[in-house]
């Protein structure tokens, strides 16, 4: 199966888990926020649940990709690489940026007095 050929109807089931996901959830917050705590937390294990199959759904077609497509491992590993690269970078970068503006512009604070 070529890539460009794989169907829509693949990925279909993905947005039906995620908004049964989100529907229980929600109803499972209501229920809490009116007192049913003991629901609303059922509820919230079974949106969690749902939640897990979406996940085993999800490596399932990665599966089937890796087995039908290997030649595109390689590409796949290298934009991951690139994207953490990339994002580990500007972490860093702005780590840098809010420590030189919080050491200048924060208040610098006298050490506590402790009673010896």
């Amino acid at each position: 199966m070529d890539l460009d050929q794989m169907s829509y109807s693949y990925f279909q089931p993905l947005i039906w888990i995620a908004l049964i996901a989100a529907v229980i959830a929600i109803v499972g917050s209501a229920l809490k926020g009116r007192g049913k705590t003991d629901t609303g937390e059922k509820l919230h294990d079974v949106s969690f649940a749902v939640t897990l199959v979406a996940g085993v759904y999800v490596v399932v077609l990665l599966l089937l990709t890796v087995f039908d497509e290997p030649d595109l491992i390689y590409d796949a590993v290298v934009i991951m690489l690139v994207v953490i690269v990339f994002f580990a970078a500007l972490l860093f970068l702005l780590f840098v940026i809010f420590e030189l503006i919080g050491g200048r512009l924060g208040r610098r604070r006298r050490p506590r007095e402790t009673a010896e």
